[in-house]
């Protein structure tokens, strides 16, 4: 399913750019000058003529090959035979002609000379004849001709270029500037990046089975979240009854319950409090129910539960429907959070994507917390729905400090199909002044305070919260021992906080940061590659390494290779924390 999900996303990003690409072009077709873009804007059309001289009889023209059909044409005022040896069925294919003159019967050749005069005859703009090139196809102006001809340029503003086939002198083709840029726009539009003129071309081809993909993991996707039971169908805001024993206070309470919602959400509404760090997300796998019903495995139930869990019916209450379950066992229940209501104070983009939202209590102070707490925050439903929706977000500054300050990666939507984030998309839309509601704090990801020996820090993005708090309550509370932070992003766009830590790291002796860029520019003088990959190449720089704690925040991939490596290097682990808001990192 992890494939399935991969690829759905990639290819509806390369569907949406097209049909963006298409919105473009189409909006140009609209507005465009059909007249110009149609190369006329100096295009002379010449009136018919005819001729009263005495023609030579065909049957005395020298002759040499089989011939399919004569014609007169005139150019330049004259009359002329123009017979065909081999008949294509559109002018622009591949012909064999000669050319006679129709009164004296000569052959004729269309030269230099002949095709400037014949291009002077068919313009009527302001410019003089510049060149006479002899081109054979492929032409890039003209993708369709497939005959030699001349090209003639002329010296106006638009660059006109004029096209006779050489064989028998007819125009192919008026180009200027006007007719180009509808040429590139067509290109565009028709995804026809060959040039080959046409729509029926197998990047059109490649791009149909590309939606035909889109819509089968699309669907693929619901249904499994449908058998998963984390997407249903109501009409109606129903209620469900469940009733939930608390093993630890041996207490059975009958609850009423929202049924679209998932089970933990549900009673968090209802103030029974199931233990979690990641705020229903998966990956934490400490929000355990025991139902004796017949309940779906989800794919986070198989990543957090041993298979003998399963079968005794364990399962995580953030990834099923409520009204899936009649009668839960629950071991222990949280103690009720603290509700706070917080106002914006200021907001800016510390990256491209990650938002600094710095807020103030409205009324009551937050409890003092450890660094590396976080805040459940409630998301209003932006239908005007009477749901709430809950996004944990790890506070970026200590206990000590006055400001709450965290660190968001918005998730804008792309596109029509695939939704913004909730709470992400929520906090960023915020402005100075608005108030939000949260719950907390909520403690998980902390230092060990019994250890006194080196503390290494690794992470990446906005896993940069809950690390920066760490680092600056480890240094307020005049930390002796070594502290390192291995911090890594893409470019050094996306280096959060750089001055911040550079400043305590020329102020803190036992202090020592790593920046790391997978993608730098020209101007970096700093470390390249992978934050992980560089803390390991320093092991031997850094004081007390085997002996030391290792917290780690960032994406999946960095988090499990991490812990991977840290393991065959033997390093225990009740020595690693981690707070993975992606997929969960397991420890071997």
């Amino acid at each position: 399913m992890k494939f399935i999900k991969l690829s759905h996303k990639w290819v509806s990003l390369l569907v949406v750019i097209q049909m963006l690409i298409w919105l473009g072009s189409g909006l140009y077709f609209n507005l465009m000058d059909h007249h110009k873009a149609g190369g006329h804007t100096y295009r002379a059309h010449n009136p018919v003529v005819t001729s009263t001289q005495s023609f030579t009889p065909v049957a005395q023209l020298p002759l040499t090959a089989p011939i399919k059909g004569v014609g007169v044409i005139y150019l330049l005022g004259d009359p002329y035979y123009r017979v065909t040896l081999s008949e294509p069925l559109y002018s622009y294919w591949k012909g064999q002609y000669q050319l006679f003159n129709a009164v004296t019967g000569d052959r004729v050749v269309i030269d230099e000379q002949f095709a400037k005069r014949l291009a002077q005859a068919s313009y009527n703009g302001p410019g003089e004849v510049t060149s006479a090139v002899k081109l054979s196809p492929p032409l890039s102006e003209l993708p369709k001709e497939k005959n030699p001809v001349w090209q003639v340029s002329f010296s106006d503003g638009i660059h006109t270029a004029v096209y006779l086939r050489q064989q028998t002198g007819q125009i192919a083709g008026h180009v200027d500037d006007h007719t180009r840029l509808r040429d590139f726009f067509f290109m565009l539009h028709f995804m026809d990046y060959a040039n080959e003129g046409s729509f029926n071309n197998l990047q059109i081809i490649i791009l149909a089975i590309l939606t035909l993909w889109l819509a089968l993991t699309g669907l693929m996707w619901t249904v499994n979240l449908f058998r998963e039971g984390q997407l249903s169908i109501t009409l109606t805001d129903k209620q469900h009854k469940v009733t939930v024993d608390v093993l630890d206070v041996q207490q059975q309470n009958e609850v009423t319950l929202s049924a679209d919602a998932s089970l933990f959400d549900s009673l968090w509404q209802q103030e029974m409090l199931l233990p979690s760090t990641c705020g229903g997300g998966g990956t934490c796998g400490k929000c355990r129910v025991k139902t004796d019903g017949k309940i779906d495995i989800s794919s986070a139930d198989k990543e957090q539960l041993s298979t003998e869990q399963l079968r005794q019916g364990w399962r995580l209450a953030c990834q099923h429907k409520a009204n899936k379950f009649n009668h839960v066992i629950v071991p222990e229940l949280q103690q009720p959070l603290p509700r706070h209501t917080l106002k914006l104070r200021s907001e800016r983009y510390l990256s491209p994507v990650i938002k600094e939202l710095t807020f103030e209590p409205v009324n009551n102070a937050i409890p003092a917390y450890q660094a590396g707490a976080h805040l459940r925050f409630e998301i209003p439903d932006t239908n005007g729905a009477n749901t709430k929706t809950y996004r944990h977000y790890s506070i970026a500054t200590p206990s000590e400090d006055a400001d709450l300050v965290f660190n968001v990666r918005h998730h804008p939507s792309p596109d029509d199909i695939v939704p913004a984030g909730v709470g992400s998309d929520f906090l960023c839309q915020l402005s100075p002044g608005d108030e939000v509601s949260t719950l907390g704090p909520i403690e998980g990801f902390a230092i060990d305070t019994k250890h006194t020996g080196t503390k290494m820090l690794l992470g990446a993005g906005s896993g940069m919260a809950p690390l920066r708090a760490m680092i600056q309550s480890l240094l307020a509370q005049d930390h002796k021992q070594p502290v390192y932070f291995f911090y890594g992003a893409r470019t050094d766009d996306d280096l959060l906080y750089l001055e911040e830590f550079t400043e305590l790291h020329r102020r803190h002796n036992n202090f020592h940061y790593y920046p790391v860029l997978s993608q730098p520019g020209m101007h970096w003088t700093g470390e390249v590659g992978y934050a992980q990959e560089v803390m390991f190449k320093s092991q031997a720089e850094i004081k007390g390494f085997s002996d030391a704690q290792f917290y780690l925040c960032g994406p999946q991939t960095m988090m499990q290779q991490t812990i991977e490596r840290l393991t065959q290097e033997g390093i225990g682990s009740n020595a690693i924390f981690y707070d993975s808001f992606g997929q969960p990192a397991k420890l071997s």
